[in-house]
């Protein structure tokens, strides 16, 4: 997987930034910052995701948004994961598998494309007010794409013109 080699280059150098991956159909973005990945979102229903996977590995939190994660230009998901953790209402365990858990569901929807390009647009702030112990390793990211490969080896199995219609038409 190319998407593997580019994050591993990135992350060495300590690069911080969004790798960008687009398709006709939808776009996601991996926010790396200083070679780790903070967050991954997706413009096609950004928030579920996110719902799915508080649901599955936070189950008695009910999170309620504060004021300034309404702010669309933040990490509003990562706030929340950082709000949760200082309210005492989730480990960092927790947020760490919510993380991987959207990188997961957005990696897999991406990879249904055929047309996927990527493109790296850096980030030359070299300041964030976002607290790095929730972010993922290269290491703590790469069992995600070997998942994302076994999920859509599942899928072309079982869903062989479904996949293809995908690969023809996106």
């Amino acid at each position: 997987m190319v998407l593997v080699q580019e994050i591993d280059i990135l992350s060495k150098p300590m690069a911080s930034g969004n790798l960008i991956l687009k398709s006709n159909a939808e776009e996601g973005k991996l926010h790396l910052f200083y070679g780790i990945l903070l967050e991954t979102t997706s413009n096609y229903h950004r928030v579920r995701p996110w719902q799915r996977a508080i649901k599955l590995h936070c189950l008695d939190w009910n999170y309620e948004p504060s004021q300034r994660l309404l702010d669309d230009d933040k990490p509003w998901e990562y706030l929340l994961l950082y709000d949760g953790i200082m309210q005492n209402k989730i480990s960092i365990y927790q947020a760490k598998a919510v993380i991987r858990s959207v990188t997961l569901e957005v990696l897999f929807s991406l990879s249904n494309y055929a047309d996927i390009t990527n493109q790296w647009e850096a980030n030359t702030d070299s300041k964030s007010e976002l607290s790095l112990g929730l972010a993922l390793s290269y290491r703590e990211v790469e069992p995600i794409f070997s998942k994302v490969t076994l999920i859509q080896n599942v899928w072309k199995k079982n869903y062989p013109k479904i996949f293809i219609y995908n690969q023809r038409f996106n």
